[in-house]
């Protein structure tokens, strides 16, 4: 006998005879095939499972013969269910034995490669190689001399630039587009401080700074897209342009406007969040104070349209913040390069604060961003140390290692910690305080680099 079983969905796929086989019984059923399995679930449960059992498992799952669960949010169809299909109603901690194998040949077929090489992975190891390419192209011109590296500079910067936008308009390859407009941005920096001239200082930085600025901002009106990648270079643009600015028109050195630059570019990724909805234009939530407004609110929300807001403002805070880390991440390497007592205490700070900071965010860019530069921060400025110290063991054993050691053991703890154990709202507590006090370290360490206390001093003898 066939129970025809009826729901409060609306079914449009009409009624699928099935055998439902339960822990205990079987039972026939005409059941609708266009109604999602969650929907069905309960009243499968009345016919084939008894109250014992019902209340003795965790959760029930549909599987078929072959012990495949079916997924409870498709239907019988989507499912590939078919008229007269035997379906098994167990608990959802059961779990299938491992199958019998007499032959090694099928054991090696089941646990083959499953993907291959992709065409997505073909095309990033392309770009990596192109990006190392024009790059490493870019050096050798940027060694030049005389006008000519400049002008080949610019035309590959026009060339890469309109390419950028071929590939994305013509081609309808956006992410190629992007990668070619974003690479013209290095030949517009490299073709400035070359057609500039003489021994390269903080007038060519200036430059190159500026024309990084104007290829970012036509970046997005060529390609169309790339947000993100134009807005990291627009914000790292800014900051080279304060830094470099500073020097020009105080004749400082780059420490010393790193001391400025590294640590405002690090304070503003508080504001990211707030200048990314900015532009995206994101609308806000529009609250009625008269009866008047309330009744000219909108009924309903544009929901295509606020989630591409939502995706362009997401993918700009992305972006944002990799600018300014890497702005903090130059500066840290410029002040390890100088090797100024105070210099090397304000880059240690910073470095930790760009860490401790990133707990700010919770997405993997805006999250892997802080991490990633200060690495390389750090990679940069134990490269200085281990030159500038080369040959002194006392240095080097004394100060470098112990350092480096002490920072691999903080991570090694922390990676083990990671998924074992609860976020501690204690070890929170302490967080905060650490990155607090670090902050008020900051000021007082920057007017040491500029050797304010110095001249304070003197001025009292």
């Amino acid at each position: 006998m066939t129970t025809t079983v009826s729901t409060t969905h609306h079914s449009t796929g009409g009624y699928c005879r099935i055998r439902l086989a339960g822990p205990r019984t079987r039972v026939d059923l005409a059941v609708p095939s266009g109604v999602p399995l969650a929907g069905l679930l309960p009243t499968l449960l009345k016919h084939a499972v008894d109250e014992k059992d019902e209340g003795e498992a965790g959760g029930w799952t549909l599987s078929t013969t072959d012990g495949a669960a079916l997924d409870p949010a498709i239907s019988l169809t989507a499912s590939g269910v078919r008229e007269g299909d035997l379906l098994v109603l167990h608990p959802a901690d059961d779990r299938n034995p491992p199958p019998l194998y007499d032959d090694v040949v099928e054991v090696i077929g089941e646990h083959s490669v499953r993907s291959g090489w992709s065409t997505r992975q073909t095309r990033t190891a392309c770009a990596v190689m192109i990006t190392a390419c024009v790059l490493g192209g870019l050096a050798a011109v940027a060694a030049g001399s005389g006008t000519l590296p400049g002008i080949l500079a610019a035309v590959a910067c026009v060339l890469l630039l309109l390419g950028g936008g071929a590939l994305s308009r013509a081609l309808a390859d956006v992410p190629a587009g992007i990668l070619a407009a974003a690479l013209a941005i290095p030949a517009g920096a490299v073709s400035a401080a070359s057609l500039l001239g003489g021994t390269w200082g903080a007038g060519h930085a200036l430059l190159a700074c500026a024309v990084v600025l104007l290829v970012s901002a036509l970046g997005p009106v060529v390609v169309g897209g790339g947000d993100a990648v134009f807005a990291a270079f627009t914000i790292a643009g800014v900051f080279g342009c304060l830094g470099s600015l500073i020097v020009v028109l105080d004749a400082g050195s780059p420490a010393a406007a790193s001391a400025v630059v590294a640590p405002i570019a690090l304070a503003v990724t508080t504001l990211m969040p707030v200048l990314a909805l900015r532009i995206s234009r994101f609308p806000r939530p529009q609250l009625p104070r008269t009866v008047d407004d309330l009744a000219n609110l909108p009924g309903q929300v544009e929901f295509e349209v606020v989630q591409s807001r939502v995706r362009r403002a997401r993918l700009m805070l992305s972006g944002l913040v990799a600018g300014c880390h890497t702005a903090t991440a130059v500066g840290i390497a410029l002040l390890a390069a100088a090797g100024d007592a105070w210099s090397w205490p304000l880059a240690g700070v910073l470095f930790l604060l760009m860490l401790l900071r990133a707990r700010l965010f919770r997405e993997i860019p805006q999250v892997a961003s802080p991490i990633l530069t200060a690495t390389l921060a750090l990679l940069a400025g134990t490269a200085v140390a281990v030159s500038q110290a080369s040959g002194d063991n006392t240095m080097l054993l004394g100060v470098v290692l112990p350092v480096l050691l002490v920072g691999a053991t903080i991570a090694t703890l922390v990676g083990l910690a990671s998924g074992r154990h609860a976020p501690n709202p204690r070890t929170a507590r302490l967080l905060d305080i650490i990155e607090t006090t670090l902050l008020l370290a900051v000021v007082p360490l920057a007017l040491a680099v500029w050797g304010v206390y110095r001249v304070l001093l003197d001025l009292g003898g």
